[in-house]
């Protein structure tokens, strides 16, 4: 007994479960980029203040930022 071959289904399920897994990847690999950006940034916010106790921190950063 020959099954009926359904055009439609067989060939869209693959391509779309495999560019669902493809933007999950991307998207992974975008927010783990983005919070390694965040902790080294804290990170080196730590190590200035750290370095910088005795000084005033607020006009070390002020001319960076204007």
């Amino acid at each position: 007994m020959v099954e009926p071959t359904s055009p439609t289904p067989s060939p869209f399920v693959p391509t779309r479960t495999i560019s669902q897994l493809h933007s999950g990847t991307q998207f992974l690999i975008i927010s783990a980029v983005g919070s390694i950006i965040v902790s080294l940034f804290v990170a080196f916010a730590m190590f200035l203040r750290k370095r910088r106790k005795a000084e005033n921190t607020t006009a070390y950063i002020t001319p960076l930022i204007h």
